[in-house]
């Protein structure tokens, strides 16, 4: 019967630890940064208007264009639980390139997107942007 009594109190004990820590990584996850979620971040207009608004905004400073007529580029950034933009980083430049900030300014100045979901809520997530630039030839 103590046997008993003690496998029941372990049995019990254990269960208790598994929620606790169950709720912890809910409450975790929810303020994590995810890389990928079942319903991504989209520009307000779909990808088509993010690129438009992408070219009609950009400048390519002068100094970086040389001779190249494409230039590959890639941003990354948060786009929040409430569709905002942070933590912009031009990936691949020196952040004194004036390439890297005009990636970065035209990113900051996104109007808001459609934040992400995971499980219908939503989330804060990566996001990773390549582009091709074309220069003026």
């Amino acid at each position: 019967m103590k046997n008993l009594l003690i496998f029941i109190f372990c049995l019990y004990s254990s269960l208790l630890s598994a929620q606790t820590n169950d709720k912890c990584s809910r409450e975790i996850k929810r303020d994590s940064v995810f890389m990928t979620v079942a319903q991504m971040p989209e520009f307000c207009g779909g990808e088509i208007e993010m690129h438009k608004f992408i070219n009609e905004n950009l400048c390519v400073p002068k100094s970086e264009e040389g001779e190249r007529l494409v230039i590959r580029a890639t941003v990354r950034f948060i786009v929040t639980k409430t569709g905002k933009i942070e933590n912009v980083k031009a990936i691949g430049y020196n952040k004194d390139s004036k390439l890297a900030k005009a990636l970065i300014n035209i990113v900051e100045s996104m109007p808001c997107w459609v934040a992400g979901k995971n499980n219908g809520i939503p989330v804060d997530v990566y996001y990773t942007l390549p582009l091709n630039i074309r220069t003026k030839e």
